[in-house]
């Protein structure tokens, strides 16, 4: 999905700013951008609407309960109908390993810290598969 292709993405990020400079970045190229702190904001929005991409950033500390969210998440009846894609923020290489093992838990992983242009790729291909399944889609 080319940047400004009517993607509607969540920022999921209990760092307040860390969740604005996210969100903007993802604004800049054009896409719809909701923000939220946590799981209950998460899931109040995606009742609310449609969501093509969770960004769920997370910090070490959190891994495994991390990892619960997203697994929980994926069987939210409202969450799991929308099927939306997930890319996972993680800083340690612990995080990275339990989400790379968990199946279904993530569509991409990023790496923190991380380039503005990596963000900016890895949401894109996430989001390809969305785009190819919208009406209108020459490929789709």
């Amino acid at each position: 999905m080319a940047p400004g292709d009517d993607a509607t993405v969540v920022v999921v990020d209990d760092d307040r700013d860390g969740c604005e400079v996210l969100a903007r970045l993802l604004e800049l190229d054009g896409y719809r951008v909701h923000r939220a702190a946590g799981q209950d904001e998460l899931l109040a929005l995606t009742e609310a609407q449609p969501v093509d991409l969770v960004v769920l950033a997370l910090e070490g500390a959190q891994d495994e309960l991390s990892q619960r969210l997203l697994v929980e998440l994926r069987a939210t009846p409202g969450l799991a109908k929308q099927d939306p894609r997930v890319v996972l923020i993680a800083r340690s290489e612990h995080a990275r390993t339990i989400f790379a093992t968990t199946p279904g838990s993530a569509d991409a992983i990023l790496s923190r810290p991380f380039a503005a242009a990596d963000l900016r790729r890895i949401v894109a291909q996430a989001l390809a598969p969305v785009a190819a399944d919208r009406p209108g889609n020459r490929n789709g």
